[in-house]
């Protein structure tokens, strides 16, 4: 968790009419010196303290959030990207505004139409021929729109107000470490003692934790998300050789273990075989984007990958598109493949 600091921005006066020490103008987080909308202490606790010390405090505000219970299952929605694609009508409409330059993009790069929030992209040559949910089948250059939608999470583990959640779909994908980064004989981060399947220092990592964070969630969401210790044990792997599995990192946004989803969640499904999971299906646009997600009956699934190592420390530990973990060969992959990200964040609800 971060400390506080004083807003940067360019409000004359600040507003935090919710006391939350979060500019209500900016976005940006107040330090306590900062005396908007603020009691003054009282004196006589403070008639200690010299007026040159600055007490650092750290606030986590609370996430505003939508919930929702299926079944026995609890799921939280925060966050947000282009996901489902939108009907053929919608899609014609906003093809035309666009090619007529009757409205543009704004910062994101999303389109504003009738209240809607719409990512477009442009179909490219390895996307042709895909199929997506509206029934449109990708075609080279013919524009496509998206739905930026808020992201689905599934409720892992809740407890005073820490909420661990894991995203229910592939929201990105990126190998563990590139090609030509690392050893495949020895194993080891080329220039460096590191096992090249070592979380902590992988490429995945820095992803996952900085550019997929920043690209989902606003400045706000950010404020609401714990700091969360990952430990990266010995045993948490499901196969034999877990060197370099023994840093614990701290991290905004993360993938899980294999330990985590199989033994201490059991994110198991119950009909189905033993040691598989639910598949989890590519959106539309990511499809559109290009991830390597493989189709069946319809529907895009794609391999995600977990945070332990796999067979080997040039290998990475994966859960299979079709469900499938643990100790079969098509759980433990290359490094430098491309994988889908289904992340985890522990959220402040309470």
């Amino acid at each position: 968790m971060g400390s506080l600091v004083a807003c940067n921005k360019e409000c004359k006066e600040h507003v935090d009419d919710d006391a939350n020490n979060v500019c209500d103008v900016c976005g940006e987080t107040l330090s306590n010196n900062d005396n908007t909308n603020t009691e003054e202490g009282d004196n006589e606790s403070n008639e200690n303290v010299e007026d040159d010390t600055q007490i650092e405090v750290v606030v986590v505000p609370k996430a505003e959030y939508e919930r929702e219970i299926v079944g026995d299952v609890n799921y939280i929605y925060y966050g947000s990207l282009p996901q489902s694609a939108v009907d053929i009508e919608l899609n014609n409409v906003l093809k035309n505004l666009v090619q007529t330059d009757q409205i543009e993009p704004n910062e994101e790069g999303y389109y504003t139409y009738a209240n809607g929030e719409y990512a477009c992209i442009v179909g490219g040559e390895n996307v042709v021929g895909k199929r997506l949910s509206n029934g449109l089948t990708i075609a080279k250059d013919e524009l496509y729109f998206f739905n930026v939608e808020k992201l689905k999470w599934r409720v892992l583990e809740e407890k005073d107000g820490r909420t661990l959640l894991i995203c229910e779909n592939i929201i990105g994908e990126h190998h563990f470490n590139p090609t030509g980064s690392f050893s495949s004989s020895l194993g080891t981060l080329i220039g460096t003692p590191n096992n090249a399947n070592d979380y902590a220092v992988s490429a995945l990592r820095t992803y996952v934790n900085e550019t997929l964070f920043n690209e989902i969630f606003s400045l706000r969401e950010r404020q609401s998300i714990y700091d969360t210790q990952v430990l990266l044990r010995p045993g948490e792997s499901a196969f034999v050789k877990t060197q370099g599995m023994y840093a614990t990192t701290v991290n905004k946004m993360f993938v899980p273990s294999y330990w985590e989803i199989n033994d201490k969640y059991d994110l198991k499904a119950p009909e189905l075989a033993e040691q598989k999971l639910y598949a989890i299906e590519v959106k539309d646009y990511q499809v559109a984007s290009g991830f390597s997600a493989k189709a069946v009956a319809g529907h895009y699934y794609q391999s995600w990958w977990l945070r332990t190592s796999g067979s080997h420390m040039n290998m990475g530990n994966i859960v299979q598109f079709d469900g499938l973990l643990g100790t079969d060969s098509k759980c433990s992959v290359n490094l430098d493949a491309t994988m889908g990200i289904r992340p985890c964040i522990t959220l402040r609800t309470a």
